[in-house]
């Protein structure tokens, strides 16, 4: 396997400590289902039981195209905002940086969705948190 830089890849970290690294150019799609996580990225698909799923990074926000956790679907977009939508109306969302400090907040409007904007943000690490739904780490560069 060719070496890839962290800011062309998606690395997914499983329990035991394997890790699964996608190309992000291949824009890939992350899908909650039942008790596990799809992932799909070009040719390939990984289907991972949900407990054995402690999360995933990457170095290019910009990349990644979505995503999905049963009906609701979160996307970063090139202009560093956070969307997300088919969330329940009133769950927060929470954006903190790496000391864990929280930088930002929003609540998801009656229509299922919110925007949270990072663009503002300085470079470094985030972590997005959504009320019972694994966290998501965006490395902002």
């Amino acid at each position: 396997m060719t070496r890839l830089s962290a800011q062309n890849t998606l690395t997914l970290t499983l329990a035991d400590g394997t890790q699964h690294v996608l190309l992000l150019s291949e824009r890939p799609e992350l899908l909650w289902e039942g008790g596990n996580i799809i992932i799909s990225a070009g040719n390939t698909e990984l289907c991972i039981p949900r407990t054995d799923f402690r999360g995933f990074s990457a170095s290019d926000e910009d990349a990644i195209k979505i995503v999905k956790n049963g009906g609701s679907k979160v996307a970063v977009d090139a202009n560093g905002r956070l969307k997300a939508e088919g969330l329940k109306a009133g769950t927060l969302i929470r954006v903190y940086d790496s000391s864990g400090r929280q930088v930002s907040k929003q609540t998801v409007a009656s229509n299922g969705r919110a925007t949270v904007r990072i663009s503002g943000k300085s470079s470094g690490t985030f972590i997005v948190k959504i009320d019972n739904q694994p966290a998501i780490k965006i490395v902002k560069p």
